[in-house]
């Protein structure tokens, strides 16, 4: 296993955060290339990664919500100017909210589930990674669809 870290700065190679019930750590950090193992939750991480990018992550949301009328499972723009931005799976109150970063997915497919407690869709990262999820393939989908409203609402070019 790679080693455990304390604290986990999101940049340009964050793909995605998934939450883990572990001893040792709370987030499974998906980079380009890498796999990091996290004493933060998900949602710490992009707490933090908000004020790194000057707002409040409680700042962005309501900004997306403003100008976009999304309510729920809002996408932040984690950083404007590196053109950053997630979005989440669930709510992320919830403990099993991953946080998918836009700017790396090539395409997302469905997967056909033979149980209940198989995975739904299955997202192709650029770098041609895959990574099962248990949200639908028409969930993810609309989620990258909230993400592109805001990022036109917020695109600096």
């Amino acid at each position: 296993m790679s080693e455990v870290v304390t604290d986990y700065y999101v940049t340009n190679r964050t793909m995605a955060l998934l939450p883990v019930k572990h001893f040792d750590y709370d987030t499974v950090v998906i980079e380009v290339g890498c796999k990091k193992f996290v004493k933060q939750t998900a949602l710490q991480i992009i707490k933090q990664a908000c004020l790194d990018g000057a707002s409040s992550y409680e700042g962005r949301r309501s900004a997306v919500s403003y100008q976009t009328g999304i309510k729920r499972k809002v996408p932040i723009p984690i950083n404007l100017v590196k053109n950053i931005y997630a979005f989440p799976t669930q709510s992320p109150s919830q403990y099993d909210c991953s946080w998918i970063f836009y700017n790396h997915i090539l395409f997302v497919t469905p997967n056909v589930p033979t149980t209940e407690t198989d995975y739904k869709s299955i997202i192709t990262f650029k770098n041609n990674q895959k990574l099962l999820m248990k949200e639908s393939h028409y969930l993810i989908q609309k989620q990258m669809q909230r993400t592109v409203m805001a990022m036109l609402c917020f695109s600096t070019n």
